[in-house]
């Protein structure tokens, strides 16, 4: 890699020889940020430290478009066992990523072995907010937003399960909304970090070895209970998570609050109160499908998280017309492949673009209506981490890239 002058990986000003820190943020030198992996690849900014992995904005320096940059550093020396584990997840999070190929997941550009023995995943620069900052900013959301954004985070899912994948982490903070074809709120699900693959209920390929038995993943406002219990999950983990993730877009805060031991262990015991308590205004039938989604018993869910989806759509949009197109030609069972396949094909219709067409068995349901107003935000002194690089001064070393946007 080619290293340029050292500089603070947040703010990008230069070092002076004898500075060790940033005087501004306190930040010592990444020696990372203004390289350039494999002649292809031009690290711009330090975005984020989730240690051991740090994500970075860069640059494609052969095609001009903006990406960013997940490092995986080697493990600490000696620790033979705990690189083999680590790295394996880093590549099976790359290979299922690759797998979907889908519009609402975050699309994967490569997957590269750096010198120092670290791996860099690149991915798709997402111009846009996760619905984590949405909730903290706005408080909750409009109900026919958030049916929607669930609608479209379902297909993600349904990519996912279709494949054999459970995402074990679906959050508010890796569901990022883009505005794409004059709609904003396009959902693309990211944080597969901790994806397992399963063949008929089995664990296989790498994530066998590195899960362990007893070994408690995700994040516990939205780990399911089987989570909690270190117990094996299926896609009915994610479908519990996609519950919890609606209950906090509805009531504006988790159902159980808290990152801790204690928040985990009422995910196991306590049943939440209903959403309604906090937004009076929501149907009966949308606070019967979140509370189906949270049930703790994961039989007891639905079996599909399209037609958690569809279901719950179909009350905030206060018709049942979706409901009766799934119930025709025999009301066949919602765990039934043809009906799996129709609630899919129902929620591609609402999750539609302008230039999608919306399937017919959805005609006369208003489920593009313009969301009401959100409250006015006032402006953040602090400039989003997708789009620090366009309103800072630009170092030397991204003059005359796509990183260094035209002077006024």
């Amino acid at each position: 890699m080619e290293h340029p002058t050292r500089v603070c990986p947040t703010c990008l000003v230069a070092l002076e020889p004898e500075q060790e820190l940033c005087p501004t943020h306190a930040q010592p030198h990444d020696p990372r940020v203004g390289s350039v992996i494999h002649h292809s690849y031009r690290i711009a900014r330090l975005l984020r430290d989730d240690a051991p992995t740090r994500v970075y904005q860069g640059e494609d320096t052969r095609l001009g478009r903006r990406l960013r940059v997940k490092v995986l550093p080697p493990a600490e020396a000696g620790d033979v066992e705990a690189d083999v584990e680590r790295l394996g997840r880093f590549r099976l999070e790359a290979r299922s990523i690759a797998s979907m190929d889908h519009h609402h997941v975050v699309t994967i550009y490569d997957i590269r072995d750096l010198d120092d023995g670290s791996v860099a995943l690149i991915t798709e620069h997402l111009r846009g907010e996760t619905l984590a900052d949405r909730l903290e900013a706005a408080g909750p959301l409009p109900l026919n937003t958030g049916g929607r954004i669930v609608g479209q985070t379902a297909l993600a899912l349904g990519a996912a399960h279709a494949r054999d994948l459970v995402h074990r982490d679906v959050t508010p903070e890796n569901i990022v909304l883009l505005r794409r074809a004059g709609r904003d709120d396009f959902v693309k699900l990211t944080g597969f970090g901790l994806v397992k693959r399963k063949v008929r209920g089995i664990d296989i390929g790498l994530d066998k070895a590195i899960t362990a038995e007893g070994q408690v993943v995700g994040t516990p406002e939205y780990m399911s209970p089987e989570q909690v219990k270190a117990a094996p999950v299926d896609h009915r983990a994610d479908i519990y998570a996609l519950g919890m993730v609606t209950y906090a877009m509805v009531c504006g805060r988790p159902a159980f609050p808290g990152r801790h031991a204690a928040a985990m262990m009422r995910q196991l015991t306590d049943t939440p109160e209903p959403p309604s308590t906090h937004r009076p205004a929501l149907p009966p039938d949308a606070e019967a499908a979140i509370l189906k989604a949270l049930a703790k018993a994961p039989e007891a869910r639905f079996a599909a998280v399209e037609a958690f989806a569809s279901e719950l759509s179909a009350a905030l949009q206060d018709t049942t017309d979706v409901r009766r197109a799934v119930a025709a030609d025999g009301s066949p069972s919602e765990d039934r492949p043809e009906t799996r396949q129709h609630q899919h094909q129902q929620l591609l219709g609402m999750a539609a673009t302008d230039a999608q067409v919306i399937p017919d068995t959805l005609s006369g349901i208003s489920l593009s209506a313009p969301s009401p107003p959100t409250p006015t935000r006032a402006p953040s002194t602090e400039p989003k981490d997708n789009d620090r690089t366009a309103i800072m001064d630009r170092p030397a070393f991204l003059r005359g890239t796509s990183l260094d946007p035209p002077e006024s």
